[in-house]
C-alpha cells in the first residue's frame, strides 16, 4: 500500500497518494463516507503509466477542517477549491478525474468551476441531480445523528451493506469508514438532499464517461430519463458495467480499470496506449 501525504491547505489539511510518472495525471475522487484508499487497486494499475492522484476529502481519512467539521466544509464547492488548491501547489495543470458516487458529484462541480483544467471525466455511482424535500434532508439527518451516536458500528455496517453486495467490498469499506471523522456522514449528507448538474452534462464540451454498473439499481434509474437528452452531447459516453455495484472500482477493478483506462487513452492523444 503506498502511503499518503498530508498538504496544509488554507482551510484544512488534506491528505493525497501521488505515484506513478508520465505527464497525464488522473485524480481519483472517493466517495461520502470512503476515504482515498477506495481506489488503491486503481492507483497500483494506473501507476503504470500515469501520474496518479487520490486524495481524502474534507472529513474523510486524515484530511481535516481547520477548527469543528461543519456542513460548508463538504460542500461541493469547498472541496472542489480544496482539491484544487493541492493540484496548484503540486504544479499539475491539467488531469483527468474519475468519481464515484458523492465523489463523482465534486467531479461534476470541478467541470462547472474549472473547465480549462480538464481534459475527461468519468463518473460512476452518482446521480446528477437531487431534488429531496427538506423534511426527508431533515428526517436523514435526525436518523444519521442519532444511529451514529448509539450504535455507531451497527449503522455503518447498514449503510456499507446497502452499498454493496459484495463481501471483500464490505470488508474494506468498514475498515475505510471507521477511520473517518464520526460527524461526517452526518453532517455530508444534509449537502447530497439537493443538487442539480443535469445542464453541466449536457452541455459538456470535453469527453465525459459515465458508468453504469449492473447493480447499482437506484443510481440507473435516476438515470433512465436522461440518457437519451445525455447522448445527444457526442461528448458523452455511457458504458454498462456487468458483476458490480455502487462501488464497481471495488467489486469489479479488472474491468473497470480496462473501461477507464480505454476511455482515457481514446481521448488523449498523449497517454500511454
Amino acid at each position: 500500500m503506498v502511503h499518503s501525504t498530508i498538504y496544509k491547505g488554507k482551510f484544512s489539511d488534506i491528505e493525497y497518494i501521488l505515484a506513478g510518472s508520465g505527464e497525464e495525471v488522473i485524480v481519483f475522487i472517493h466517495g461520502a463516507g470512503a476515504n482515498l484508499h477506495q481506489f488503491d487497486k486503481q492507483i497500483e494499475d494506473f501507476s503504470k503509466d500515469f501520474q496518479v492522484i487520490s486524495f481524502s476529502m474534507t472529513g474523510h481519512g486524515k484530511s481535516k477542517p481547520n477548527g469543528i467539521l461543519k456542513q460548508e466544509d463538504l460542500s461541493f464547492e469547498n472541496i472542489a477549491s480544496a482539491l484544487i488548491e493541492l493540484l496548484d501547489a503540486l504544479n499539475i495543470e491539467t488531469f483527468h478525474i474519475v468519481g464515484n458516487s458523492a465523489g463523482g458529484t465534486v467531479g461534476l462541480q470541478v467541470l462547472r468551476a474549472f473547465p480549462n483544467r480538464l481534459k475527461t471525466v468519468t463518473i460512476f455511482g452518482s446521480a446528477p441531480k437531487m431534488n429531496l424535500p427538506p423534511s426527508v434532508v431533515k428526517i436523514i439527518h435526525f436518523i444519521d445523528k442519532t444511529m451514529l451516536k448509539i450504535a455507531p458500528i451497527f449503522y455503518v455496517h447498514i449503510l456499507i451493506n446497502h452499498a454493496s453486495k459484495n463481501e471483500e467490498t464490505r470488508k474494506k469499506l468498514k475498515t475505510i469508514v471507521m477511520q473517518n471523522d464520526k460527524n461526517t456522514i452526518v453532517e455530508f449528507r444534509k449537502n447530497l438532499g439537493k443538487y442539480d448538474y443535469i445542464k453541466d452534462i449536457q452541455d459538456c464540451a470535453l469527453p465525459l464517461l459515465i458508468i453504469k454498473p449492473q447493480g447499482d439499481k437506484e443510481i440507473n434509474r435516476s438515470l433512465v430519463k436522461l440518457e437519451k437528452q445525455f447522448k445527444e452531447n457526442p461528448n458523452i459516453h455511457i458504458i454498462e458495467l456487468e458483476d458490480a455495484g455502487h462501488i464497481a472500482n471495488v467489486d469489479n477493478p479488472k474491468e473497470f480499470n480496462t473501461i477507464v483506462r480505454s476511455f482515457i487513452n481514446h481521448h488523449n492523444t498523449g497517454s500511454t496506449q
